[in-house]
Parts: structure tokens; C-alpha cells; sequence
């Protein structure tokens, strides 16, 4: 997915300066190898939601984009994937300050591989994390170039159909959802409650859960006149 582009050799240094007057230390940070560990070793300190620690990490990822970028890509996605559940939304929002701030070719690179990085995270946060990755999310409808979908239709749609099913909010739509998709998301979670009360008919949770499914039904199918006061 990330391949690593042709480098070429730079001379040997002979002055404490750097070659033409570049710190020794941007010529080191030119060898892909130098800067995959350094980029690294950066990143394993976002462990908690660090604007000062993203903030860097995006100036680095913006810095180098030219010759860098799909080191820098690559790293970020194992980063999410391997870490832990606590460190996940951190991650993520960094590839979202990455692609916001600096765009191109960040946004091409992880398009691909958005929906299971994000879906793949979802799966093993608590819900108070979710709640947040959706909010983020939505961000993501409208933050790309002509305010389109930041990783592209496809990517967006993927990940929300994957949430809500497909009865998701079309991605450039701000309307709420119509009467018909709230109809078919109680019946779902109607049949998901059954499901669940049929394999565990003394659970009081599934009993509730459909309970309140039906009156949601039976609410949403009655039509309030409208009066004039």
C-alpha cells in the first residue's frame, strides 16, 4: 500500500555546518531510514489527546510531504491499528490534522484504508469514544477540496454505511433523516431485540429494549395534526 519512493545518495559531509549551509541533522532526516525512525519515535508518545504532540507531527508530516509522505502514512496506520484501545482516538485524530491541514497526497494515501482504520478502531473503543469518532467523522462530509468528503465519496459512504446501515445520511446532505429511515432503523433494532430476547428470554435489557422499540414504532406511525394557536 505505501511504497517507498527512489532516493538519491547525498554527498558525504565534511563541515560541522552541513552541506550549502543545511544542519547535519535535516541532511540525516533526508535518508528515508533516519526519518521512519525519528517519525516514529515521535509518534509513540501520542498515548493520550495532545494537541502540542499532534500539532508537531502535522508540521513534520508537512515539512516533509514531498519525499516523506508515504513514510509518513504508513507509520500512522500501523500506529492506529497496533495501538491499544485508549490511544486509538488520539491516532486518529492526527490523521485527521494531517489530511485537513495538509491534504495531498496524505488524502490519497490513506483513502484506501480509511474505512478499516476507522471501522477497525470503533470495533474495540468504549462508547464514549464512539460517540466522539462519529462526531469526528462528520467533520470528514464536508473538509475536502470544493467541500466534498475529505477522503472521497466512496470512503465516506463506506464508513458510514457501515455505522448506520444503508439508511445512513447521504454524505452531502444536512437534513435530518426522513420519516421512512427512522421507521427502518426502529424495525431493525426491533428485530435485533427479539433476536437477542429469544436467546435470553429472562434478559431484562433485550425485554426493555424491544419494549421500547414497539412504542417508537407506534409513535413514529401516528401523524399529529397540526393546529393553529
Amino acid at each position: 500500500m505505501y511504497g517507498y519512493p527512489a532516493y538519491a545518495s547525498l554527498p558525504p559531509s565534511h563541515a560541522s555546518a552541513g552541506i550549502y549551509g543545511v544542519p547535519p541533522v535535516q541532511q540525516e532526516l533526508s535518508n528515508p531510514a533516519v526519518f521512519e525512525s525519528m517519525y516514529r519515535g515521535q509518534l509513540a508518545q501520542l498515548t493520550f489527546n495532545s494537541k502540542p504532540i499532534i500539532t508537531n507531527l502535522t508540521l513534520i508530516a508537512q515539512e516533509h510531504v514531498h519525499r516523506m509522505s508515504t513514510i509518513v502514512a504508513k507509520l500512522v496506520d500501523a500506529h492506529i491499528m497496533m495501538a491499544p484501545p485508549p490511544h486509538r482516538l488520539p491516532a486518529l485524530y492526527l490523521m485527521d490534522s494531517i489530511c485537513k491541514n495538509v491534504g495531498s497526497p496524505y488524502t490519497e494515501l490513506w483513502a484506501p484504508r480509511a474505512a478499516v482504520l476507522f471501522m477497525e478502531s470503533y470495533r474495540i473503543v468504549d462508547q464514549p469514544t464512539r460517540r466522539r469518532m462519529e462526531e469526528l467523522l462528520a467533520t470528514w462530509r464536508d473538509a475536502g477540496p470544493g467541500g466534498r468528503p475529505m477522503l472521497g465519496d466512496t470512503t465516506q459512504q463506506t464508513i458510514e454505511r457501515s455505522l448506520y446501515g444503508s439508511q445512513s445520511a447521504p454524505v452531502k446532505s444536512s437534513v435530518g433523516p426522513s420519516k421512512a429511515q427512522v421507521i427502518a432503523n426502529i424495525e431493525r433494532l426491533m428485530a435485533l431485540s427479539t433476536k437477542n430476547l429469544s436467546h435470553q428470554p429472562s434478559s431484562t435489557v433485550a425485554q426493555e429494549q424491544l419494549t421500547c422499540c414497539v412504542s417508537s414504532r407506534t409513535r413514529s406511525s401516528i401523524r399529529i395534526p397540526r393546529r393553529n394557536y
